[in-house]
């Protein structure tokens, strides 16, 4: 039954009015078309307040904090926070007859400004010692400083050494593997999608099961599990938002698998990896239309498509073509140049766009 509309509740008021004054006479703009005006209003208002939140009790309608709110009340699911990227690091110096050195919990390292000359910084985790003549190099994990998918830096980005070292401008730092498990907040449709995934899970032990245990850990927003119907063997793979994992991500992982894995059943835990791929093509256009108004939006449309891939999820060439073609009814055809054929990745591998895909029109 829908609400009832500003006109209809207006209309009730009116014939409740005459049938308590049948000599009543309301008329455009007199008193009392005023009073039933200003009444209706506020029964209007109390109708569109109720609806919304009627609308906030379920899982589709509620958004930001009242879902927040209603998955943690309903289904004791808790949104998930932005996490801050993990690393191991590096620290070296040169050869020589060098004093025993510390280097403390909470020591700041930092990416190389970029254009815009922001930087992603790390502090290491524990203290890293230098013995007497030791040089390296030595590791030591490390936590980015602020949470988000923006501190995932790739291998070989940290290099930059912010805070002294003893007075010992000699040592250099470098990340050997790429960061991970840096994720921006959980958004509404993530925290849907777990919330309507719960009633797969309460059998436990089922790949549904799995995976939604794998995805209480805070660091992974991505999980797939697959089991090889010949050996038996029962393998998740994980990663976060962008794709990437490391040993702290999958041994957690493994951890929180006790609580959702059938007994007897071993249960492989993997970490997820980019895969990543160029992508160019070509437009054909209706005749006289400028292809330099539309790439931009041609490019974007792409990687956002891309960018829906699950791991291991093939990308399929007729996906890039119809991401490309939806973005302007003057595109009469697109032709893939880059990949050649479907890019079938392995089950733990997430596929991405390489940089800014090519777009050109058709000679």
């Amino acid at each position: 039954m829908a609400a009832p509309t500003f006109q209809e509740l207006y209309d009730l008021g009116r014939a409740e009015a005459i049938a308590l004054r049948p000599d009543l006479v309301v008329a455009d703009g007199d008193i009392t078309d005023m009073l039933l005006a200003a009444a209706t209003a506020m029964a209007d208002k109390n109708v569109q307040y109720a609806s919304e939140e009627i609308l906030k009790t379920y899982v589709n309608g509620a958004t930001g904090d009242d879902l927040t709110v209603l998955a943690d009340d309903h289904f004791n699911i808790q949104r998930k926070v932005a996490t801050a990227a993990q690393v191991t690091l590096s620290f070296a110096r040169p050869a020589g007859a060098e004093p025993a050195t510390t280097i403390f919990a909470g020591h700041l390292v930092a990416t190389v400004l970029d254009a815009a000359g922001d930087t992603v910084e790390f502090a290491t985790d524990i203290n890293l010692f230098f013995g007497v003549g030791i040089n390296g190099p030595l590791t030591v994990s490390a936590t980015a400083v602020e949470e988000g998918a923006g501190s995932n830096v790739l291998a070989g980005e940290i290099t930059r050494i912010l805070d002294s070292i003893s007075n010992d401008a000699s040592f250099t730092v470098t990340n050997s593997v790429a960061a991970a498990g840096g994720n921006d907040e959980e958004t509404d449709e993530e925290l849907r999608a777990r919330i309507k995934a719960l009633s797969l899970t309460l059998r436990r032990g089922t790949l549904a099961a799995l995976e939604f245990g794998a995805l209480t850990v805070p660091s992974v927003r991505v999980a797939v599990a697959s089991e090889d119907i010949t050996t038996g063997i029962v393998r998740v793979a994980v990663s976060d938002s962008a794709g990437s994992s490391n040993s702290q991500m999958t041994s957690d992982v493994e951890t929180a698998l006790e609580e959702y894995r059938a007994a007897g059943t071993d249960v492989t835990v993997v970490g997820g990896k980019v895969l990543s791929q160029v992508i160019s093509v070509q437009l054909r256009l209706e005749a006289g239309f400028q292809a330099s108004t539309l790439l931009d939006s041609v490019s974007d449309a792409i990687v956002e498509r891309v960018s829906e891939l699950k791991l291991g999820e093939t990308l399929y060439l007729t996906m890039i073509r119809t991401a490309a073609q939806n973005t302007n009814d003057a595109i009469l055809d697109v032709v893939v140049i880059t990949p050649a054929s479907d890019v079938v990745p392995d089950d733990d591998e997430l596929i991405r766009v390489t940089g800014t895909p090519t777009v050109t029109e058709v000679p």
